[in-house]
């Protein structure tokens, strides 16, 4: 008579999940062990087979059977994961073995009885975020100079708006009465823009060599130019031009009668002249300095366009 045997021998999975002090990703003298985190062990499928928690020493071990497997780790607050498979994975006692985007290790198989205790995690704690600030001035350009100078003014109630590298308004906030605005962020790279009030255009762009008492917006944009912020920035300001917004003035025309029909304006003729007033539409785009010829259907006159004109 023969009996059947099998082989029920469990396999151990483990090791440790450590403090890497100086994220090397190496297991070093003076590093200690962190308590409290838990491991989930999976199958092959990504269901759950097992779960535990370190002990004081930052241990732990598995027992199942033979099988494919991979483990994942809840890293705590204030923590990361370290490098994974350092020195290209020499030293697999002595390395972190999870992946820092998955959190979780490659899939892995054991046999009945045996152990693997190479499996480790390395935690590096967390750099404090800097938070710096970034801000100062919308201002009212009086005279269009791209420049903070003379009976130049803040704008309260203008929207602000910070974009992050993607595009994305990560916040906003409004000026004060003095035309003021802040962020406070974490450092990193930013861009600022505006809603431009109804009635005004943003001025010229970076004139001159002073950047405190310049405008940083593209006119076309509206928008700064994509900045890394690494420390407090109180210059970032945008200049705002008012709009003239009047209705154009039609220039004066003097109408004189050639008594005489000579087909010249005399002292006498042009002391009779009589001013009417006659509607003259001025082109759209007309500028000072631009020339309106005019006629009266048989003596052209040219008239410079001033600014008081427009």
């Amino acid at each position: 008579m023969s009996t059947k045997s099998t082989n029920t021998a469990k396999a151990t999975i483990g090791n440790l999940v450590w403090d890497d002090l100086n994220g090397n990703g190496l297991q070093d003298t003076g590093e200690s062990g962190v308590s409290g985190v838990t491991l989930q062990l999976k199958d092959k499928n990504g269901n759950l087979v097992q779960s535990t928690t370190t002990d004081s020493q930052g241990n732990y071990s598995f027992s199942v059977a033979a099988g494919t497997y991979k483990l994942s780790i809840s890293v705590p607050t204030g923590y990361a994961l370290t490098l994974k498979d350092a020195q290209s994975n020499t030293k697999n006692s002595k390395d972190s073995d999870f992946n820092s985007s998955t959190f979780s290790t490659a899939n892995f198989s054991v046999t009945a009885g045996q152990t693997n205790n190479t499996l480790d995690a390395g935690l590096i704690k967390n750099a404090p975020v800097k938070m710096i600030d970034i801000g100062d001035c919308i201002w009212n350009d009086i005279d269009a100079n791209g420049i903070q100078d003379g009976n130049d003014v803040g704008l309260a109630g203008v929207t602000v708006n910070l974009y992050d590298k993607s595009g994305k308004v990560v916040s906003t906030t409004v000026t004060d009465e003095t035309g003021g605005y802040n962020f406070n962020v974490p450092a990193g790279s930013y861009s600022v823009g505006i809603a431009v009030p109804a009635g005004y255009s943003i001025t010229q762009k970076q004139v001159g060599t002073n950047t405190q008492i310049d405008s940083d917006a593209n006119p076309a944009t509206a928008k700064t130019d994509l900045i890394n912020f690494t420390a407090n920035n109180y210059d970032t300001d945008i200049g705002l031009v008012a709009q003239d917004t009047s209705t154009p003035k039609a220039p004066g025309v003097t109408i004189v009668t050639d008594s005489n029909n000579d087909q010249y304006i005399n002292a006498a003729e042009l002391n009779n002249a009589s001013q009417i007033a006659v509607q003259v539409s001025i082109p759209t785009g007309a500028k000072a300095g631009d020339t309106l010829k005019l006629t009266d259907g048989t003596t052209p006159q040219s008239k410079t366009l001033t600014a008081a004109d427009l």
